[in-house]
């Protein structure tokens, strides 16, 4: 099987010949319950079990990271992939995570989201291709779709 193009989080290599471009950032927040009085991550997590996004997931370390950087080691209480599995769970009120922002028109209803430190958190997608693609017309038609649908 050969990989000509794919959307993906930035890669950290960029193995040979190949390219890739960014055309979205998705803010990592922590991702809470409407009514939650906390407006900080270390209060959230002392009040409201913690939901861990799946640690297998490309964006695990950058959160791990983060957390330990804010000297912050809470124990999931159950580790989830779908994020919007997730942010059911949070709707409902069983607890705070740590996940991508996808947008408003996804997490706008029953979620407050609460940043989780400085300078901001982004999740990087973009548009990765065989360098050979890149003067192929399909492989732009495929990328400016992708960029309208992240816009």
């Amino acid at each position: 099987m050969e990989l000509d193009v794919a959307l993906i989080q930035e890669p950290e290599q960029l193995p040979t010949g190949f390219l890739w471009e960014e055309i979205a950032r998705q803010e990592v927040v922590a991702a809470a319950p409407k009514d939650a009085e906390e407006t900080e991550i270390k209060g959230l997590l002392a009040h409201y079990p913690y939901i861990r996004f799946n640690r297998t997931a490309r964006v695990a370390p950058l959160i791990k990271r983060r957390l330990a950087k804010l000297g912050l080691t809470p124990l999931p209480v159950v580790e989830l992939h779908p994020i919007e599995a997730i942010r059911s769970l949070v709707r409902l009120g069983f607890g705070v995570s740590i996940l991508p922002s996808t947008g408003p028109k996804h997490d706008a209803e029953g979620l407050c989201h609460i940043s989780i430190g400085e300078p901001p958190l982004y999740r990087r997608i973009g548009f990765f291709k065989r360098a050979d693609m890149s003067r192929r017309r399909v492989a732009g038609i495929v990328q400016e779709a992708f960029k309208a649908a992240a816009a």
